[in-house]
């Protein structure tokens, strides 16, 4: 049960974390890439479901864009916090949409 509540938290401190470890200054624009089409489709589906969804999708939407905002932001002491908040934000409309799902059968 600890590791269920511990794995959000790690991922979501993960950008801060990235300021004490060397890690390529490509990385943030790899998993960004990655991020926004996987998000953006299944967000989008997500609302297309039910316009209740039509919140999680801008919620995630704009999770999205503080991520790819911070990457203007990169070297300035609020890059990590901008980019923990957008990934914050894009796991709540994530979680909203899996348990939108889960309460209503298809």
């Amino acid at each position: 049960m600890v590791h269920c509540l511990a794995l959000p938290l790690l991922i979501a401190f993960l950008p801060i974390w990235f300021g004490w470890i060397d890690v390529p200054d490509s990385f943030h624009v790899v998993v960004l890439l990655i991020a926004l089409p996987f998000s953006s489709v299944i967000l989008w589906r997500a609302e297309k479901r039910s316009v209740h969804m039509l919140f999680t999708l801008r919620l995630g939407l704009l999770g999205l864009g503080l991520m790819a905002g911070s990457l203007l932001l990169e070297g300035q002491v609020v890059e990590p916090w901008v980019t923990t908040a957008g990934a914050a934000m894009l796991a709540a409309a994530h979680i909203m949409n899996w348990r939108s799902r889960m309460s209503c059968p298809e």
